[in-house]
């Protein structure tokens, strides 16, 4: 709970009390590991605290084979998905659903996490990078509107 509220406090006092493979092990009903559920918090400390002290957090999926970086990538600020990417998380995980990271920063209108996956040569399906450049080099992201609005 700590985790996915963002409670970075609470996090520093647990964390000498916690045996680590307790929190590798644990995982709520949607699959989540405590990684999952700070990239909710929407709080980059939280994040760092427990991507520093769980760094093989890094493979934790959840039950749709989200990685605690596909959510960042949906949720955190482009700042908090380099500093995940730079600690070693895979920008090439897919989901469930066979979507990408890079998928999701477009879904998303991230410019910014979409010119870091860009930059740190996420996989593009052939033929698709043209198309996302053309996005980015033309400020396309902030027009997009789908049928809700």
């Amino acid at each position: 709970m700590p985790a996915r509220m963002g409670h970075d406090d609470v996090i520093r006092v647990l964390i000498p009390h916690m045996s680590r493979a307790n929190a590798r092990s644990s995982r709520n009903m949607s699959g989540e590991s405590a990684l999952h559920l700070a990239m909710h918090s929407g709080k980059e400390m939280t994040v760092r605290l427990l991507a520093e002290w769980l760094p093989d957090g890094v493979y934790a999926v959840d039950c749709t084979w989200r990685t605690p970086l596909a959510v960042a990538v949906q949720i955190q600020p482009a700042d908090a998905v380099e500093y995940l990417v730079d600690k070693g998380f895979n920008i090439a995980t897919r989901d469930i659903e066979h979507r990408t990271l890079l998928y999701h920063a477009v879904d998303r209108g991230s410019e910014p996490i979409v010119r870091l996956q860009l930059e740190r040569k996420c996989p593009v399906r052939k033929g698709k990078a043209g198309i996302v450049r053309l996005f980015l080099d033309h400020g396309k992201f902030a027009e997009h509107r789908d049928r809700d609005g």
